[in-house]
């Protein structure tokens, strides 16, 4: 219903197969801990996608993490590369549940060669 229950260790709840850990890199601004993921604060994410051929480590930036929203931004350095959003809110039957995930980056030679290279290995 809420996120209001007892904190959950396992990162891999959701994808359990893909997501392997999720590791605290900084509190949050206003100083509480950040366990995980809290808004405000960034974490870096362990996963295996692709049946376990392809094993990523990225650093995230937590923007919103509410009753209705999780969003967090993916960090090259300390630009933005993509942007994943999670919406959900409960129905009479029980939850609906949307994704979105945004890959690209903004601004300069950097960004034009990064998008060049992900857009060319999605398709």
């Amino acid at each position: 219903m809420d996120f209001s229950g007892p904190e959950v260790s396992l990162y891999h709840l959701w994808h359990h197969r893909d997501h392997v850990a999720v590791t605290p890199l900084t509190n949050s601004p206003d100083g509480k801990t950040n366990h995980g993921f809290l808004e405000g604060a960034d974490s870096r994410i362990e996963e295996y996608f692709n049946e376990f051929h392809y094993h990523v480590f990225n650093r995230m930036h937590t923007t919103v993490l509410n009753n209705q929203e999780f969003t967090f931004n993916i960090m090259l350095g300390k630009k933005v590369s993509g942007r994943i959003s999670h919406y959900y809110k409960q129905t009479q039957d029980g939850c609906s549940f949307y994704a979105e995930t945004e890959i690209g980056m903004d601004g300069g030679l950097m960004a034009t060669l990064f998008n060049k290279l992900n857009f060319s290995y999605l398709y």
